[in-house]
C-alpha cells in the first residue's frame, strides 16, 4: 500500500519536473525540492526570486564597488553546492540571507582595506549604482564617510550596522541573518550603533546625521 507520504513525495517531483509549473512556482519548498533534484531551471528560478534581495545586502554592509557584482556570484555558488543541507525548506529566504551574509564576512576577512574614496569614479559606474545611492553631492559624500567610518569598525559590528540602518532589516531578520538570539543582535547592533558614533565624531560630513538633521 502507498503511503500519502510517498505519494506526496511523488508528485512534488512531478511537479517539480514540470517546467511550466516550476516557472510560475511561488513555494519556496518545491523551489529547495527541485534544486535538490537537480532540475535544471531551478537554479535560474532561485537566483531570480533572491539576487536582488542578496545584492541590497551585501551593498548595505559594503558599499557599492566593482566587487560587489563577483561577491554577489560566491553567494549563489555557496547556495546552490550546500542547498542540500537544508532542512526546513520554508526558510529558504532566511537561509539565503546567512549564507550571503557568511560570504560577505569572508570578503571582509580576506581582503585588507577597502579603498573607499575609490568609489564614485566615473559616470557609467555611477548609472550601474542601486537607487539607494543615487543621491545629491552632498549626500553622497556624507555616504562615502560612513563606510570609511564603517570600514574601521570589526567585521560583527559592520554586519548588524548595515543590515539594521542602511537595509533597514527588521531586528528579527538580523538575528536570523547573523544566526544569533535576538537578544544577542539586539545588544550587537547597540554597540555597533555606539562604536559607529563615536568613530563619525571626527567626520565633519556627518555631523549632521549625528545630529538628527537633514544634510
Amino acid at each position: 500500500m502507498t503511503s500519502p507520504l510517498s505519494t506526496s513525495a511523488s508528485r512534488g517531483r512531478a511537479r517539480a519536473a514540470d517546467g511550466h509549473h516550476l516557472a510560475s512556482a511561488q513555494d519556496d519548498a518545491e523551489l529547495v525540492e527541485a534544486l535538490k533534484l537537480g532540475f535544471p531551471d531551478a537554479k535560474c528560478l532561485l537566483f531570480d526570486r533572491f539576487e536582488r534581495r542578496s545584492r541590497r545586502l551585501i551593498v548595505s554592509v559594503l558599499g557599492p564597488g566593482a566587487d560587489i557584482t563577483d561577491i554577489l556570484h560566491d553567494v549563489f555558488v555557496n547556495v546552490f553546492t550546500s542547498v542540500h543541507t537544508l532542512r526546513n525548506a520554508g526558510a529558504l529566504r532566511f537561509w539565503v540571507d546567512r549564507v550571503t551574509i557568511l560570504t560577505v564576512r569572508k570578503a571582509l576577512r580576506t581582503r585588507r582595506r577597502r579603498s573607499w574614496l575609490r568609489l564614485f569614479r566615473t559616470e557609467e559606474e555611477q548609472v550601474q549604482l542601486e537607487p539607494m545611492f543615487e543621491i545629491d553631492p552632498e549626500s553622497r559624500m556624507a555616504l562615502r564617510a560612513a563606510y570609511a567610518v564603517l570600514d574601521k569598525m570589526p567585521i560583527g559590528e559592520r554586519v548588524v550596522f548595515g543590515l539594521r540602518f542602511v537595509d533597514g532589516m527588521e531586528l528579527t531578520e538580523v538575528a536570523a541573518a547573523c544566526r544569533v538570539s535576538l537578544s544577542t543582535a539586539k545588544r550587537r547592533i547597540h554597540q555597533a550603533q555606539a562604536h559607529f558614533a563615536e568613530l563619525a565624531q571626527s567626520r565633519p560630513e556627518l555631523r549632521n546625521w549625528l545630529q538628527g538633521e537633514e544634510p
